[in-house]
């Protein structure tokens, strides 16, 4: 029987191991996404013969399960190995889970290497259909940071005018001293974009408030922007691998946004980042607005991402 927990703050060591070990580019494997969510969609984890088991619930309240993947070392390298044996049995151990809480089996979230994984493993045994509004948008660091070539005139115009119309502009990483900026800086954006009574971004300033203080627990890095020394933009990222950073948030408010401060605090947070080769900067929610500011910035990788109904 799985022995399923809600993760926490105490989680986070194992949760970044599994991450790292599966080499995920996804913001689904994202640590800090696992636990602070976790309310929101009902998270729950579990390790299970070396592999981290994560289910949770979409919005309209289905109950489904993400592929599985190494909690440590010694199982992904028996995977590199092509020993599939531990992944068989706790794939079927989930499919017994779901059975026994009488709900119809889905695996969520599947990349491209998970769904040829399992048709793999159980051939014809899922129906498989593209989720669009949940691929990850992840971008070179080195493009964000340094805006190369005409493809990018635009961005760089908009920066160019914000440095014009505000002669101060400073961007200063997140910390004790300026947490309180960050938090201003959503109190503006909530009630400028209509958050009271919406419980999405009801929820969101709760996640970003208990974040900020967590901040240096999480190993969270992110900036905040300065405009004629009004905080004016933040963002809050985190680790997914050594290899990709995750934007948790990005906010700027009016009339800031409309003058460029987006552009800029992309670029500036994007040069303290250069560590990583990539940028994850989530998905688009099926929001064609969303979609169209995301491919501006002309990914090098949109992952993939799959649901596998059980038949």
């Amino acid at each position: 029987m799985i022995q399923w927990k809600t993760p926490a703050s105490g989680d986070f060591l194992l949760l970044k191991e599994a991450a790292e070990c599966s080499r995920s580019l996804g913001n689904d494997c994202c640590a800090v996404n696992l636990i602070f969510y976790s309310v929101k969609y009902g998270t729950q984890i579990a390790v299970q013969n070396g592999f981290l088991l994560r289910r949770f619930r979409k919005q309209d309240g289905t109950e489904v399960y993400c592929f599985p993947i190494p909690a440590d070392s010694h199982t992904a390298a028996a995977l590199e190995e092509g020993n599939t044996e531990q992944l068989l049995s706790v794939c079927r151990e989930l499919f017994s889970d779901a059975e026994k809480n009488s709900v119809p089996f889905h695996f969520a979230l599947l990349t491209d290497s998970q769904k040829e994984t399992a048709e793999r493993l159980f051939p014809r045994l899922f129906e498989f259909t593209e989720t669009r509004e949940s691929e990850d948008y992840i971008y070179l660091t080195e493009n964000l940071a340094n805006l190369p070539g005409k493809k990018f005139h635009k961005k760089k115009n908009h920066i160019n005018q914000f440095s014009k119309k505000y002669e101060s502009c400073r961007f200063e990483p997140v910390s004790d001293r300026n947490k309180n900026d960050a938090l201003y800086i959503e109190e503006q954006w909530f009630s400028q974009n209509g958050g009271e009574g919406d419980s999405g971004k009801e929820f969101e300033r709760i996640i970003i408030k208990n974040i900020l203080n967590n901040y240096d627990e999480l190993e969270l890095s992110g900036g905040i922007l300065y405009a004629d020394e009004t905080p004016c933009a933040f963002c809050i990222a985190a680790e997914i691998t050594k290899d990709v950073i995750d934007i948790l948030f990005e906010k700027a408010i009016m009339p800031f946004a409309k003058d460029g401060a987006y552009a800029v605090i992309n670029r500036e947070f994007a040069k303290t980042a250069e560590k990583y080769t990539y940028i994850n900067r989530e998905e688009d929610l099926g929001i064609e607005g969303l979609r169209k500011a995301k491919l501006s910035y002309y990914p090098d990788i949109i992952l993939q991402k799959w649901n596998g109904e059980k038949k």
